[in-house]
């Protein structure tokens, strides 16, 4: 079950993803919305808004590729220095983390 979105949300989502060539869009819409919802979660709220959507974006956008945002995330209204953590975060989920070798 999705989860309800406000207005702002939904827009910020439309111009992240206008962004994206066409042929990736739909795919990046629904891997960018997933994320978003997630962000949500976290925070135990009942509905997705812009912050969310961003989160999300700046989870999904490969660490190396993170600088790039910036703009993006001032375009949309947003100050990136609230972001500052989850843009320096390597963003690697449970599933993608290796073994840890910091013992070695």
């Amino acid at each position: 079950m999705s989860m309800s979105w406000e207005t702002g949300a939904e827009r910020a989502l439309e111009q992240l993803c206008a962004m994206v060539p066409e042929t990736y869009r739909e795919l990046a819409q629904a891997s960018a919305r997933g994320e978003a919802e997630v962000a949500a979660g976290e925070r135990e709220a009942g509905e997705v808004g812009p912050e969310d959507v961003v989160v999300g974006w700046i989870r999904m956008t490969p660490a190396d590729q993170r600088d790039g945002l910036v703009p993006i995330i001032e375009s949309l209204g947003h100050d990136p220095v609230e972001y500052a953590d989850e843009l320096q975060s390597e963003g690697a989920t449970t599933e993608d983390a290796g073994p840890d070798d910091s013992a070695m």
